[in-house]
């Protein structure tokens, strides 16, 4: 069950325990700054109610205040909710308010403080003011106490014993209110768990709101039912227990979670339950209930629309329905009116409506003294006849419980594939306990309709987890291998042929209870994927889908995890969040072996206490399935899976309501997927101020998916052919528009459509050339305040004063020669106007190059142009495609962030300079100096107790482009994470939380390299980066960074030096500003899978120096035993370096002239030379091959090996680089440590990509030359 007040008890724990103690005899008083004083008493007990008063002085406006009870545990940690205090409204200036507080014993419990905040909704994530009143002492009743002495004894685990739900009901029954109702829960209760006895408790939740309007619903939580489930005492050993209730009163709309745990002697619950979804029901009263005989209300094109009132409570009287008919644009469709004799309950009172037009409609149907009803209904496309029954390329989800009628509905809206949540706990309850009944049922409806499922594991038994029990979330556990290989053989064999396969857990984050989470859910992965292909070869292999930090998802590719999955699935994405998976997945040379899903995303918004028809011209979560389905299948992605598809009283992220009737997303689902059958993806382009088209090819003919952003929309000329245009709005209404002299105005609008009808050639130009740079990443749109705004204009960057080059390719889509002409204009900016003649075969591309010539007066700034495009061909019009370059001042490269390595103090004891912060825990502190690249200090919390602090820095940034965040951590018992404030120009506050940024483990094995891509929002003003911690223990940051990105997630700087450094084996010379990191376990590539790694053995940091004359590149290592058997084209294979250079980095078509060194202590024999410094042939970059130290050598290179650290140094001649020595001059680097301990190669640490498994020059890392 989630928490009603997410956040709130992190938030409030800390300043709880720093609050101060201040006991009278009767009755307490606490200020609250100056806003509140809280009168409580100094001692309460669960044994009596009590009251506090709360005065709040000088509120600025109306409001409400809420009071919540918190509690402090006996051993001064703190405790959590006892009780939540009723809001009341609150009036602007002085006011007093009483709250009353009646709590359950807590046996741990010492002190109990109110928590008060005002917010003015009563929700704690808009709260305008918070604080704590006095602690009040805690007096246990007798009861409380004899719960004290009936604590679980050390030795109980809680791992022995089990339950799972047997059945819940019959899932496609329509029960009625009052109706008899069973639960029946199988259990075992180990003796040696049952201390004084146990019981099971059972809750029967109601709907679940998960995502509130805000207007109608104002927080997360249960409606709840009363009457249903409780407790029951059990006796130890294996036995069933049948819940027998009666359905509860009814709500408008209904359904019903359970949940089921055992509670000990002490009162206290176990740490782990189960759940299950029970069957819907419906009121009792009433006088009708409006339906239809199709399923879901859903009548396809075509079909005579008939619905009906079925009568309920008949009295035999004469009565007239007055019914009315309303379209997504909340207009009246039709109306009018049935007489009938209300002769019998169950009589059908026929309403045939005069339809004219398709999608989702509102029937409101009224009987004068009886009642008001209305129920949804949709005409949609007969998507099974349009694809014939074939695979599409959408999906949807389900649970355990969802009925036959939703699944149908499912296959009708086009949906072939679906992502089941399967609740291992419930299934296998102990290792060799099954209860796969209900999931054979499922699995069998669901292929019954043609759709395949795969299983999503989720809510592992306690029993598997070789961890304290507990219900794991999101994250990782180690696990009992020999019992998680069963349980996958098990599933495999039973399901083979009838499932796609398999995911590995959801949405997972690193966690707390895994020391080393990636080698523990790589190991998950490889049992899972090697058992269930052994049943079946054709089983999926699906990486858990989310929204985990960038960096964990990196660590586990570095690590293998690659060979393990078919599948990397995203969650709510888009076209730029693809494009960095397809970067990521190249980056490993898996682009060929990893397909893309997106298996969970949908809009989220309650219809909860919402007018129907309001819900009914909602048209958001239908527009982000035309906007981000689209824009994800333009760039790669192959399956995508709706996040819904289980019937939902609340409305939420589905497109069916309790009963099975649709959302406006119904329909706009159906459309969605008839049009996109197979479609084939071709590009995206602008026009306009901000219109967005998705241009498709579909059996040969021209289709696209087209928006506009403006507020209030815009109407855009296209150029298009063709005679006339056919669009089809969301709904999947048609109208036409006159296409004159090959051109059309098409009046779009943010709600997107389908256009049609234009010639394909015609249209293809628009996409033929690409202009080179970086894609701004999708932001919050104006008008659609939540929704998804996407652009293609591409983005590149150049430092004032420097050459600038755009770089564009030219796709003939066409079989016919390619000939024409590009320019540049811009009204600002440029000295001249640059233009280029082309010529490209049919079928080919060709890359360009154009030099922008920028005016030596040009201030910094963003520029907006436009490649223009006309082609000889004069069937083939010009095209405009916009392009934004942004002239950067000097102060603009390299890292952005100041005193990122902490070195500088500040003005506070512990402070350091450039860098506020909150919280008494965190202090600039001595850097022992644990591993190379530390400077002289770190900054370090520690023991922050349940509070987030935080240090953080303000650094504006450029909106809608991309930057690269790091850090080096270590995490000592509290994961290290960072948040990035945001606020945009309309004052809105975004925050990115770390599980968005980055989220160390809770303990690392010594320093980590953690990172992330950064994308600014395009309608940002100003950003603040802010790690931040919350738990007990240790954890250091530094080397803090922030750099524009450019398309790798490793950067440095090469920084200028005055006086070149002597390459004698030391360091003291060197300008260590910019370390680079070859520093942790997340770096590490394992060669042999029994290689134990710590930092003595291999760890290091590099360094890179310049002047005019040489490229300077040094590296500390730690090496405990430094071997170095072989030299020459072998030279990898001992303790060294591989270092590889790309000097065109970035620059389209360069890939020929990255070239590698092997550097070792290696003897090079046959010369002089002391050392190896080898360029491989197939990696020379048409320079000279070979050992290049051996005899006399325009390189210098010194390697000295002592006390387990070796020190390489190496001056390079810029000559032998072909690289341009100047100020902004970015090059590309990817960097090796390697080690052998005399038993060859083992690993080795990386820096940047590219390397391995394929040599691939585009992945390496980016360093910048600095001043």
């Amino acid at each position: 069950m989630k928490m009603k007040f997410p956040g709130l008890f992190m938030a409030l724990a800390s300043s709880i325990l720093l609050s101060t103690a201040s006991f009278a005899q009767e009755s307490i008083k606490g200020n609250i700054e100056t806003w509140c004083n809280v009168t409580c008493p100094s001692e309460i007990s669960d044994s009596k109610q009590f009251e506090v008063q709360v005065d709040l002085k000088g509120i600025a406006s109306a409001t409400k205040v809420q009071a919540n009870l918190m509690y402090i545990k006996s051993d001064g940690k703190f405790g959590g909710m006892l009780k939540v205090g009723k809001a009341f409204d609150a009036p602007a200036g002085d006011s007093t308010h009483k709250f009353s507080y009646k709590f359950a014993a807590k046996a741990d419990a010492g002190e109990g403080i109110i928590a008060v905040f005002l917010s003015p909704d009563g929700s704690w994530d808009k709260k305008t003011k918070s604080g704590n009143g006095p602690k009040m002492k805690i007096i246990l009743s007798p009861a409380a106490k004899v719960l004290e002495e009936k604590k679980a004894p050390e030795s109980v685990t809680f791992k022995k014993s089990w339950l799972c739900f047997v059945s819940s009901g019959d899932d496609n029954k329509k029960y009625v209110e009052g109706d008899d109702w069973e639960v029946k829960i199988d259990y075992y209760l180990d003796p040696s768990e049952d201390w004084g006895g146990t019981q099971i408790n059972l809750w029967c939740l109601g709907p679940w709101i998960d995502c509130p309007d805000n207007k109608y619903t104002m927080k997360r939580g249960h409606e709840r039912y009363s009457g249903l489930g409780g407790k029951t005492k059990i006796a130890p050993g294996k036995g069933s227990y049948t819940y027998k209730m009666k359905m509860p009163k009814a709500m408008e709309r209904n359904s019903l979670l359970l949940i089921a745990f055992f509670v000990g002697a002490d009162g206290q619950n176990w740490p782990w339950q189960v759940r299950s979804n029970g069957p819907w029901f419906i009121r009792k009263d009433g006088f009708f209930e409006l339906g239809s005989d199709k399923a879901g209300n859903l009548f396809k094109y075509g079909e005579a629309i008939q619905l009906k009132a079925v009568l309920k409570n008949a009295d035999n009287s004469d009565k007239t329905m007055s019914y009315r008919i309303y379209n997504t644009k909340g207009a009246v469709e039709d109306e009018g009116k049935v007489q009938f004799k209300a002769e019998k309950s169950g009589q059908a009172v026929d309403i045939k409506p005069n339809i004219k037009s398709k999608g989702t409609f509102l029937l409101e149907a009224e009987v004068e003294g009886w009642e008001k009803r209305s129920v949804s209904f949709a005409v949609i496309p007969d998507v099974l006849k349009i694809t014939g029954g074939r695979e599409t390329q959408f999906g949807f989800t389900v649970h355990d419980g969802t009925r036959e009628e939703a699944v149908k509905i499912g296959a009708m809206l086009g949906f072939t594939s679906c992502r089941y949540f399967f609740g291992w706990r419930n299934v296998q309850p102990a290792r060799d306990v099954w209860n796969l009944e209900e999931r054979d049922k499922n699995i069998d409806i669901l292929n019954k309709y043609g759709i395949k499922p795969w299983l999503c594991i989720v809510q592992p038994p306690v029993w598997v987890m070789n961890a304290p029990a507990q219900d794991v979330g999101y994250f990782p556990f180690p696990f009992d291998e020999e019992g998680w290989r069963g349980a996958v053989k098990e599933l495999s064999t039973r399901y083979k042929g009838k499932i796609i396969g398999f995911e590995w857990l959801n949405e997972i984050i690193p966690g707390k209870i895994c020391v080393n989470p990636v080698e523990d859910y790589m190991k998950f992965c490889r049992i899972g994927n090697e058992v269930s292909k052994s049943v079946d070869p054709s089983m999926k292999s699906l990486l858990a889908g989310g929204l985990w930090p960038q960096d964990f998802r990196q660590n586990l590719f570095r690590a293998g995890i690659g060979q393990y999955i078919d599948v990397l699935p995203v969650h709510y994405s888009n076209g730029s969040a693809i494009r960095e998976i397809k970067n990521d997945l190249a980056a490993n040379g898996l682009e060929n072996k990893v397909k893309i899903w997106d298996d969970e995303t949908a809009w989220g918004i309650s219809s909860w206490k919402k007018p129907p028809v309001e819900d009914l011209t909602d048209w958001r979560q239908s527009n982000w399935v035309l906007t981000n389905f689209t824009d994800e299948l333009v760039n790669g992605t192959e399956k995508i899976i709706y996040f819904g598809g289980a019937p939902s009283p609340t409305g939420d992220w589905y497109y069916i309501y309790d009963d099975c009737t649709p959302r406006p997303s119904a329909a706009a689902l159906a459309v969605y997927t008839s049009k996109m059958f197979n479609a084939k993806p071709l590009g995206a382009f602008m026009l306009g101020e901000s219109g967005l088209f998705h241009l498709f090819e579909r059996d040969g003919k021209a289709l696209l998916v087209s928006s506009s952003y403006q507020d209030g929309g815009e109407d855009i000329d296209i150029i298009c052919g063709g005679t006339s245009l056919s669009m089809t709005d969301w709904q999947g209404n048609e109208s036409s528009v006159m296409v004159k002299e090959r051109s059309a105005k098409l009046a779009l609008r943010p709600l997107r459509c389908y256009v049609e009808g234009g010639e394909l050639d015609v249209l293809k130009r628009y996409i033929v050339p690409v202009v080179h740079g970086e894609l701004p990443a999708a932001g919050r749109g104006k008008s659609m305040v939540e929704s998804t705004q996407i652009s293609y204009i591409p983005q590149m960057s150049v430092l004032k004063g420097t050459p600038a080059k755009l770089y564009v390719t030219i796709m003939n889509l066409y079989d016919f020669d390619l000939k024409g002409k590009i320019e540049v204009e811009s009204k600002t900016g440029l000295s001249k106007k640059p233009e280029l003649v082309f010529s490209v075969e049919k079928g080919k591309e060709k890359l360009l190059d154009i030099d922008l010539a920028f005016s030596a007066d040009v201030k910094p700034g963003a520029f907006e142009m436009e490649l223009k495009t006309s082609f000889e061909k004069e069937s083939l019009p010009p095209v405009s495609k916009p392009f934004k370059v942004t002239v950067l001042s000097p102060d603009s490269v390299g890292n952005l962030l100041k005193n990122s390595g902490f070195e500088e103090k500040g003005g506070t004891e512990g402070s350091a300079a450039d860098w506020s912060g909150s919280g008494k825990n965190g202090r600039r502190v001595d850097s022992q100096k644990a591993v190379p690249g530390l400077g002289d200090f770190v900054y370090e919390f520690s023991n922050t107790n349940g509070k987030y602090e935080t240090i953080y820095q303000g650094r504006n940034v450029e909106p809608g482009s991309s930057y690269l965040y790091s850090a080096w951590i270590n995490a000592q018992g509290i994961p290290a994470g960072s948040n990035i404030n945001q606020v945009l120009t309309d004052g809105a506050k975004k925050d990115l939380h770390d599980v968005r940024v980055f989220k160390s483990a809770a303990k690392t094995n010594g320093w980590q390299l953690i990172l992330m891509k950064y994308n600014a929002d395009p309608m940002l003003a100003s950003s603040a980066f802010a790690p931040v911690v919350n738990g007990n223990g240790k954890v250091s940051f530094d080397n803090i960074r922030l750099s524009a990105y450019d398309g790798s997630e490793y950067a440095a700087e090469c920084v200028k030096t005055d006086k070149a450094p002597s390459i004698d084996g030391k360091l003291d010379e060197w300008k260590k500003s910019s370390p680079i990191p070859l520093i942790g376990e997340n770096q590490l590539v394992k060669l042999k899978p029994d290689y134990k790694w710590e930092v003595k053995n291999l760890c290091g940091a590099a360094y890179l120096n310049w002047d005019k004359d040489k490229l300077y590149l040094s590296v500390e290592a730690r090496d405990n035993v430094h071997s170095v058997p072989s030299a020459g084209e072998k030279a990898e294979e001992s303790d060294g370096l591989t270092i590889a250079f790309q000097p065109a980095f970035r620059t389209p078509g360069s890939d020929f002239k990255a070239f590698s060194y092997y550097v070792s202590a290696a003897v090079p024999g046959g010369g002089s030379g002391k050392y190896t410094l080898y360029r491989p042939e197939k990696q020379s970059g048409g320079f000279k091959a070979g050992h290049l130290a051996r005899d006399s050598s325009v390189y210098q290179l010194e390697i000295k090996h002592a006390e387990g650290t070796t020190i390489y140094e190496i001056a390079i001649p810029w000559s032998e680089t072909g690289i341009v020595p100047v100020f902004g001059t970015k090059f590309g680097m990817s960097i090796q440590l390697n080690d052998n301990d005399g038993y060859g190669r083992e690993a080795f640490m990386e820096w940047g990509g590219g390397l391995r498994p394929a040599w691939a020059p585009d992945h390496f890392g980016v360093v910048t030359i600095t001043e």
